[in-house]
Order: structure tokens, then C-alpha cells, then sequence
């Protein structure tokens, strides 16, 4: 009995990622989403990881120069005590110790990026799963939690465009809704609105409650030093 031989893992990862972000309807149509595909989550986890770190890594660049520049500089905190109303004589310290918490913020975004990378696909996931079976139509052929990663991890190719400073984040933020939109469509059969409210608010649920998380461990971290 033959067995097929897959494509080695850079040739199937370049293919699928380009194929994903350019044809992602013609993408999920083909490729078969039914059973889990560890070398899906490792796309996610990739693109997920260099996007986030050059985005980190840019963030933090900006923090040193702000932190360096700003509270020093009398035009900077001029302008920036006639927007707030805060004496000037107190801006100084009150800058140098919210730049610091973003720096200690990005830090540990850094550190724990490869935590992150790997359990939001499983976590944005399980959100979407339960969500979209309370809320949508049952469609003619039940989908499975594996599917729904499936779709999740593919969607996040575009994540690797979150390390273009400014422009970046946002553009690769909508295009991966963009992807993942397509992609619960074809396999839940629900409308283009149904699958934009359904995948905004668990997306937005995740990003809020991290980004809080870590925040409030950066002012802890800040106070304790």
C-alpha cells in the first residue's frame, strides 16, 4: 500500500501562506480542514510571532526615544502641559513614569510572546467555536472544534505584517478579519454581517483582556521596583 508523501514544511508553508492571503476563498475550498494540522499551527505561530515582535520591537524603540527626549525637551512639555492642563513642573515625572510602565508593558510582551503566539489560536478558537454554534444556523454538516482552529490559524498570516512600523498592525489586523470571515462563511454557511459581528467581538474580547493583563502586571512591576 502506497502512503503520500507530504511536501517538505517550507515548500507547504510559503504555498499556503500565499495562497491564503491572495485566493482565501478559493484557499479554504480546497484544503481540507476537517482534521487537525499541527504544520497549520505552526504557520499561525510564525506569522503570529514575527509580526508581534517587530510591532514589540518597534513600540520599545519608540519608548527609548520618547523617554529620552520628551521629558527633557521644554518645547515637547510645553505643548504637552497645554493639551493636558498639568503644570508643567509636574509633567516631567508623570511622563518618565508612564513611559516607563509602556516599557515594562512592551518587555513582557516580549517575553511572553511565545506563550501567546501558540495559545491564541486555540483560545480565539474555542471562543468562535462556542459563539458561532450558540449564534449562527446549524449548517447541513456539523463543524468540528478543529475546524474552527483550522480557519483560525490560517487567518493569522497576515499577523507577519504587524512588523511594518505605523501602517502595519492595522493593515494586517483587518486583513486577517478579512480572511477569517471567508473562511467561517464556507464552513458555517452564515452571512458576511453574522460573520463580521461574530468574529469582532470574541477577537476584541481576547485583545482587552490581555492587553489588560498585561498592563496591570507592568504597574505592579513598575511600584515594586
Amino acid at each position: 500500500m502506497q502512503t503520500t508523501k507530504e511536501a517538505p514544511f517550507l515548500n507547504w508553508f510559503f504555498s499556503s501562506f500565499f495562497l491564503v492571503l491572495r485566493f482565501p476563498k478559493d484557499f479554504f475550498s480546497v484544503q481540507p480542514l476537517e482534521h487537525f494540522n499541527q504544520r497549520a499551527i505552526w504557520l499561525a505561530c510564525v506569522c503570529a510571532f514575527v509580526g508581534c515582535a517587530g510591532q514589540a520591537a518597534t513600540q520599545l524603540c519608540f519608548v527609548n526615544w520618547a523617554s529620552h527626549s520628551i521629558p527633557t525637551d521644554p518645547l515637547w512639555l510645553k505643548q504637552i502641559s497645554q493639551m493636558l492642563a498639568e503644570p508643567t513642573a509636574n509633567l516631567a515625572d508623570s511622563l518618565q513614569t508612564q513611559l516607563k510602565i509602556l516599557q515594562t508593558q512592551t518587555m513582557f510582551e516580549l517575553l511572553f510572546l511565545p506563550l501567546t503566539t501558540y495559545f491564541t489560536c486555540y483560545v480565539l478558537a474555542g471562543i468562535l467555536h462556542v459563539t458561532l454554534h450558540g449564534l449562527s444556523k446549524t449548517p447541513a454538516k456539523p463543524v468540528g472544534f478543529d475546524t474552527t482552529l483550522m480557519i483560525v490559524a490560517f487567518a493569522m498570516a497576515p499577523q507577519i505584517f504587524s512588523a511594518v512600523p505605523v501602517l502595519g498592525p492595522p493593515i494586517s489586523a483587518l486583513w486577517m478579519i478579512g480572511v477569517l470571515i471567508i473562511g467561517l462563511r464556507q464552513a458555517y454557511s452564515i452571512r458576511v454581517f453574522s460573520a463580521f459581528t461574530l468574529v469582532i467581538a470574541p477577537a476584541l474580547l481576547v485583545k482587552v483582556l490581555w492587553t489588560s493583563s498585561i498592563q496591570s502586571l507592568a504597574v505592579y512591576w513598575s511600584k515594586v521596583l
